[in-house]
């Protein structure tokens, strides 16, 4: 990984993005888009990304508390419960050994995603309304901790003081779209990442849903390449 700016140089892995390490409380969102705005492939984003953006992505995991995803993109994505990896690093700073994956769902229907439940006992943990189906409540409470907060679908800045109060204070966003948009929407996001991926889609990709409510103003942290992909870093600037 070279970083252009600022102060160009080679950078070791655990150099990437390390000022997240020094921060306490923070909403990182992490997404790959092509040049013109595709952000999946055939519905999936992995085929946009290349070696510097899993890079990217099992570092910022490294440093996160938790990792958070909407239902569609961890039924599509076939998400997993989260592996361990740099177990000490993480206890050195006072984390948990691996990030815990918190799932987002209006519906709260997960019962046909069958690799999130591959891990008894696994650091999982559902955000959903108060207004889910009582039934589908209970059968997630069997498998994984449910925080239901909202009494009209999951009420995000809620779910995430919860988890700030349970001292879960560095988190990551992967996705998907749609709750890229409503995290950005309620103000929640701290930081932005952005892998460029070089390439042009065209036709028929999907891209980021235009629903934002209103500009969000962002400020450039640092310009990252690995071969021809390009990663961008920016503070979002909070609204006054």
């Amino acid at each position: 990984m070279e970083r252009l700016w600022p102060d160009p140089g080679v950078e070791a892995d655990d150099e990437v993005h390390a000022d997240l390490s020094r921060r306490d409380d923070w909403v990182a969102s992490n997404f790959v888009v092509s040049l013109d705005g595709a952000i999946a492939l055939a519905g999936r984003s992995g085929g946009l990304g290349g070696d510097g953006d899993l890079q990217l992505f099992r570092t910022l995991r490294d440093r996160a508390d938790v990792v958070m995803a909407g239902a569609g993109t961890v039924r599509t994505e076939g998400y997993r419960p989260t592996r361990l990896r740099a177990a000490e690093a993480r206890r050195a700073r006072g984390q948990e050994p691996r990030p815990r994956l918190v799932v987002v769902t209006r519906s709260a229907d997960l019962a046909d995603v069958d690799r999130l439940w591959s891990e008894p006992g696994a650091p999982i943990t559902v955000l959903t309304g108060t207004d889910a189906p009582a039934d589908r409540l209970a059968w997630l409470r069997e498998r994984a901790e449910v925080l239901a907060v909202g009494d009209d679908g999951p009420d995000l800045a809620a779910g995430l003081d919860l988890l700030r109060d349970r001292g879960l204070t560095r988190i990551l966003a992967e996705g998907g779209p749609s709750l890229q948009v409503d995290l950005l929407s309620a103000g929640l996001v701290t930081d932005l990442f952005t892998t460029v991926a070089p390439l042009v889609v065209g036709g028929g990709a999907t891209t980021v849903p235009d629903q934002l409510p209103e500009t969000v103003a962002l400020s450039l942290r640092s310009v990252r390449r690995h071969g021809d992909e390009l990663f961008l870093h920016h503070w979002v600037t909070p609204a006054t």
